[in-house]
């Protein structure tokens, strides 16, 4: 389950960036006016994160070839999205995405931790266990880097703004 949800998952998604940045500019600008603002690509990509965090997507992704080509087709494109989307997003759109996208995986990672039973029956406890463990801890280093990158966009903006002299 912690491969299937830490390392795949997050392979796709970053397979669907790299589409996205092997795509000509012209491509992009063609995007604009369906990606105001970046909102659209980031709901694109939140509600496809969000359906395969669903356990029974999960159960249903291990039994069938079909649903897991889905699956792959979806998180490719959540990648796509989600690289078109955030550099035209504003700080408080990203922020809205990302601060959504860390409570689910935190919500995510202690309900799998927390509950008694099978969420998935295609993966033992034991397993739904540490996966619970390790999303939470994604979740905390998603929210960090997204800082970084924020303090870092910010800083550089106000260095380099219009009202700024030099020395």
């Amino acid at each position: 389950m912690s491969r299937h949800m830490l390392v795949m998952f997050p392979l796709l998604v970053v397979g669907g960036v790299a589409l996205a940045y092997g795509l000509p500019r012209s491509f992009h600008a063609r995007l604009l006016p369906w990606n105001r603002e970046g909102i659209p690509g980031l709901a694109l990509a939140a509600a496809m994160l969000m359906t395969w965090m669903i356990p029974n997507a999960l159960d249903s992704a291990t039994e069938s070839l079909l649903v897991d080509a889905l699956k792959a087709v979806c998180l490719v494109v959540a990648g796509f999205a989600l690289a078109v989307s955030m550099p035209v997003a504003g700080l408080v759109a990203q922020l809205f995405f990302v601060w959504n996208s860390v409570m689910m995986l935190v919500y995510a990672g202690v309900l799998y931790q927390s509950l008694p039973t099978r969420l998935c029956s295609a993966y033992l406890i034991d397993d739904q266990a540490q996966t619970g463990l390790y999303l939470v801890c994604f979740a905390v280093l998603l929210g960090m880097a997204w800082l970084g990158h924020a303090w870092c966009r910010l800083r550089f903006a106000s260095s380099s703004g219009p009202g700024r002299r030099s020395r």
